[in-house]
């Protein structure tokens, strides 16, 4: 029989395998990025140990100084699951879910199993969300650390809690702080609510010293941080990420929201409630801190406009509304319409959401949807040892080259993407690298990206492959890219000749 805190059990079960399958159909529908690739990278892939130095020494070697908590929890993932891009993107879906989970257990704490039930489906069901649990980044880990973070708090700050508790809090604010450069405007939130607003209970000076201790641990990593930030402003390094204000605050508004404004107005709900209501007024006061210390870093720089970079307000945000729901003069009918429809929009949308937070430019660059794993398939298949590829991408190749690099791993082709063979905007000089490369091959395969205007070096490529090689055929041909193979002779167009 099921009864009534059954029910929102099962119900939660059902939350999970749907967001599970619909992330499931997309962590195989895109190849990877660049940001993928340099999450693999500092990992340590192609390694198939554990190699802990290498690790740190690509993280600081990297000009961007990343943050070592994800790193370290993928390296270790990847050497149970190994190294293919469905394993690595399965770690962000399970942070996800267990984020999820625990969201069910604080709005249960807080206020209801009503509450509980809400806040995990205004957290499962959000399109922002699911973007990043079938992508191989942190961000997903971030939420996951987030909730973490607040249940730890609220335990305890309320003498709910255990030694296990006492351990686990230090350890989750340390281990968050090195997820994201950016942690430190949630950590400083959730500091700065309990410097300000919380109970001056028998566990207040330890929380405190708690806060501090790991402020002070993370200090060299955060002034390493800033002075990059400061660097980048100088030098307008990150422009391609730039957004205007208007752009920012809709895009903040698109992610909260699911792409339906009105949603924004439920936290709305529970304002009666957030006098004396004090796990409300903390999620009020953590999330109103949090975003405008992120505006901040955004007027301050001109590139933290992503909304990526708030995503640790989805949980607080799917808190609030579960609170919201259960306070609010409506009946449990019109809860289920409003939860009902988050559901919709979210889950219908979440395969297509990530290219709305992604300029034209971010395209160009990245080529964030164009099929690399199945091109490159094509020609590794039809390909001997020995044989040369030319990547015809003209721009950016510090964008492309990891992905090119992790999809032709142990491939035996010699292969180049042609931007790398620019000489100083020399022409003879890059027509010379061209030839040297195709010099002593048998076959030549030349993949050319539609994506981008061609350059004036295509047609003398194709000269050179049309006087010295026979056109075999074309291997692939669609909107995005076209691949042509040549060979010293037909004979040899065979992959067995």
């Amino acid at each position: 029989m099921i009864t009534g805190k059954s029910a929102f059990v099962y119900a939660l079960v059902v939350l999970l395998l749907g967001m599970f399958f619909v992330t499931l159909a997309g962590i195989g529908a895109d190849s990877i990025w660049n940001d993928e690739y340099m999450s693999m990278h500092f990992a340590g892939w192609p390694s198939q140990g554990l190699d802990f130095a290498l690790i740190f020494e690509r993280i600081h070697a990297s000009p961007d100084h990343e943050a070592v908590t994800y790193y370290l929890i993928l390296a270790l993932w990847t050497r149970i699951a190994g190294w293919s891009v469905f394993s690595a993107r399965l770690l962000s879906l399970f942070f996800g879910l267990l984020a999820v989970v625990l969201v069910y257990r604080i709005g249960c704490d807080l206020r209801s199993k009503t509450a509980g039930f809400g806040a995990a489906a205004l957290l499962g069901a959000s399109a922002l969300l699911n973007v990043y649990l079938h992508e191989t980044r942190m961000y997903s880990l971030w939420v996951l650390e987030t909730v973490v973070l607040i249940w730890l708090y609220w335990r305890v700050s309320h003498g709910n809690w255990s030694r296990v508790h006492a351990v686990a809090f230090p350890l989750a604010l340390i281990a968050t702080l090195f997820t994201h450069p950016l942690a430190i405007a949630l950590i400083g939130a959730l500091g700065l609510y309990h410097l300000l607003l919380a109970r001056r209970g028998n566990n207040w000076k330890w929380l405190l010293a708690m806060f501090i201790a790991s402020l002070v641990l993370y200090a060299p990593a955060g002034l390493g941080a800033l002075a990059m930030a400061n660097e980048d402003i100088a030098s307008g390094a990150r422009t391609l990420a730039a957004r205007d204000t208007v752009e920012f605050m809709l895009d903040l508004g698109r992610g909260l929201s699911n792409g339906f404004g009105l949603f924004l107005l439920l936290p709305l709900l529970s304002l009666r409630h957030l006098r004396r209501d004090q796990g409300l007024r903390m999620l009020s006061f953590v999330g109103a801190v949090f975003l405008s210390l992120i505006v901040i870093a955004y007027l301050a720089t001109g590139f933290v406009s992503h909304a990526r970079y708030s995503l640790p307000i989805l949980p607080i945000f799917a808190l609030i509304g579960g609170i919201a729901l259960t306070c609010a003069p409506i009946n449990r009918g019109a809860a289920a319409v409003v939860l009902g429809a988050w559901c919709v929009f979210g889950l219908q949308a979440a395969p297509s959401f990530k290219s709305a937070f992604y300029h034209v430019q971010h395209q160009d660059v990245f080529h964030l949807s164009f099929p690399f794993e199945q091109l490159v398939s094509t020609i590794r298949r039809d390909a001997n040892e020995g044989d040369a590829v030319v990547y015809e991408f003209p721009y950016h190749s510090w964008a492309l080259q990891g992905v090119f690099d992790y999809y032709m791993d142990g491939s035996n082709l010699r292969y180049v993407l042609s931007d790398t063979l620019r000489a100083a905007g020399t022409w003879k000089a890059t027509i010379a690298r061209f030839e040297h490369f195709i010099g002593d091959a048998d076959r030549v395969y030349f993949a050319l990206d539609r994506t981008i205007e061609a350059t004036d070096f295509v047609p003398e490529y194709e000269r050179i492959l049309g006087a010295r090689f026979a056109h075999c055929e074309r291997l692939w041909d669609t909107d995005q890219a076209r691949v042509d193979k040549y060979a010293l002779s037909e004979a040899l167009c065979s992959s067995d000749g």
